[in-house]
């Protein structure tokens, strides 16, 4: 079944996607973070996962063997929105910064096509069953949906709902969020000269991925 790393960025479907990745592995142990790992002993699988970590500043996240490396990339104007949202309404600059620097390098790095890294793309996931058949194919896996309707409780949940759609995710309205945050530092980060940029990125991954449908507008 083989060993993976998960580097997750914040907001971006990290926890909701390792979890369906688990529940298609077989005796696998799971770790939070790579520290965790290297003082652990195992002889079986492993599934380990790192949350917003640089891929230029750290590379420890390399240092895993012969484990497949994957991660997402979401709709930055929803990332943020959901970063505003978990912060209960608060300025978005106080995670902008670090927020969308990371976006940025995950960006640059899922253009790449020699990439060590697998990178899904969340909104797609959501959207496409094929595409979740094809992810678990090229992963190695052999495909369920079992968890895909799951809301895992670590880090609160949903920052818009909690867990109250654990069981009914599709319930949600994950592709949409930055229209459902209308407040001063969300409306100003969308007209900003930042905000058109990660848009026109996102807008690219889009046609790559041929769903245009999800393009922001």
């Amino acid at each position: 079944m083989g060993n993976f790393m998960v580097l997750g960025l914040p907001r971006s479907g990290s926890q909701i996607i390792t979890g369906w990745i688990k529940s298609q592995t077989k005796d696998t142990e799971f770790y939070l973070n790579l520290e965790k790992f290297q003082e652990a002993e195992t002889d079986g699988n492993y599934l380990i996962r790192r949350e917003g970590i640089s891929l230029s500043e750290d590379d420890n996240w390399r240092n895993v063997g012969d484990a497949k490396i994957f991660s997402m990339l979401r709709n930055p104007w929803n990332m943020m929105a959901s970063h505003v949202q978990w912060n209960k309404g608060g300025a978005l600059y106080k995670r902008k910064g670090r927020a969308c620097r990371l976006w940025n390098e995950y960006y640059e790095e899922y253009l790449k096509t020699d990439s060590d890294i697998y990178f899904i793309i969340y909104d797609k996931w959501v959207t496409d069953i094929n595409y979740r058949k094809k992810i678990s194919s090229d992963l190695g896996l052999e495909f369920s949906d079992e968890q895909f309707e799951r809301v895992p409780g670590s880090g609160g949940g949903s920052s818009f709902d909690g867990t109250k759609y654990d069981g009914k995710a599709q319930q949600m309205n994950v592709l949409k969020r930055y229209e459902q945050v209308d407040n001063y530092s969300m409306n100003e980060f969308k007209k900003s000269e930042l905000g058109q940029e990660l848009k026109n990125k996102w807008n690219h991954i889009c046609d790559l991925e041929e769903i245009k449908e999800l393009k922001i507008k």
